[in-house]
């Protein structure tokens, strides 16, 4: 993937990240956060399929391995950092999920919030 152009290696990260086997998850979420560091962006669509994801592996139990999760919680970290509307959209959006208090997602949403991160 790393050989091809950006279109193309965001398009495959974002069909790997919605595969079943944790590997192709894993591979996905850590070549966008690679991406997101070289201020790559996401279009509506392309956003609504990372959410999407993001929701299946972060929020829903026992879906993905703590590698996993680690690869897209980094990714999420790297997409909010694009700028200070992003981060705001990126912790409206997983709030809008319903996450409970004192848990790691909860923490990351409140860190990203707060410019932690």
């Amino acid at each position: 993937v790393a050989n091809r152009k950006i279109p193309e290696t965001k398009e495959t990260s974002l069909q790997w990240i919605v595969r079943k086997e944790d590997m192709f998850e894993y591979c996905g979420y850590s070549t966008l956060s690679n991406l997101f560091i070289k201020k790559n962006t996401l279009d509506k669509e392309e956003e609504i399929e990372y959410y999407k994801a993001l929701k299946k592996t972060l929020h829903e139990p026992a879906t993905s391995s703590h590698p996993t999760k680690n690869a897209a919680n980094i990714s999420l970290i790297k997409f909010s950092e694009q700028s200070k509307e992003q981060r705001l959209r990126v912790c409206n959006e997983i709030k809008s999920w319903g996450i409970e208090k004192n848990t790691a997602l909860n923490n990351l949403v409140e860190n990203l919030y707060d410019g932690t991160y």
